[in-house]
């Protein structure tokens, strides 16, 4: 079994404590995420999808919490259709993934902000297209619900 010196610093462990098994993957695994992972490879294993990918956690023991993305195929099978080899790579997410949770949670504070407002708001795009409005929108312009507005600034003539 081979894995790269990226795939030590990345997981945080030294090649010294490689065990050269399946135990020691599952040991760099963030418990909540074992199963997900495992069933992914799993399932490319026993030829039921095209290709391994899935993202996950690493164990809290190995240090701060760090998003690993992992990619792999099978590339040699055994006559009985047995995974022999397979070849993958592994990138770390992290930063993506808490720039996607900061995004998340700015459109939930947008979200929350404007859906308390009594004024009637809306935010376009620069085409002049609704990107999304608030209930009060909708009442001000006397429709029965925010499904029955129109969708861009052209439509109305009084804005």
């Amino acid at each position: 079994m081979y894995r790269s010196s990226r795939y030590y610093e990345l997981v945080n462990r030294t090649r010294e404590e490689d065990t050269q098994d399946f135990a020691f993957f599952r040991s760099t695994v963030h418990a909540e995420d074992i199963e997900h992972a495992l069933a992914n490879i799993e399932a490319h294993q026993q030829g039921l999808s095209e290709s391994i990918a899935f993202e996950y956690r690493l164990h809290p023991q190995l240090g701060e919490t760090r998003w690993l993305r992992g990619k792999g195929k099978v590339v040699a099978r055994d006559e009985h259709g047995g995974a022999l080899r397979i070849v993958g790579t592994l990138a770390d997410v992290t930063r993506e993934k808490r720039i996607t949770d900061a995004l998340r949670e700015s459109q939930s504070t947008l979200q929350a902000a404007l859906f308390s407002m009594t004024d009637a708001v809306f935010i376009s795009d620069c085409n002049g297209r609704f990107v999304t409005f608030n209930d009060a929108f909708a009442t001000f312009h006397r429709f029965a619900d925010k499904e029955s507005c129109l969708t861009s600034l052209a439509q109305y003539q009084d804005i």
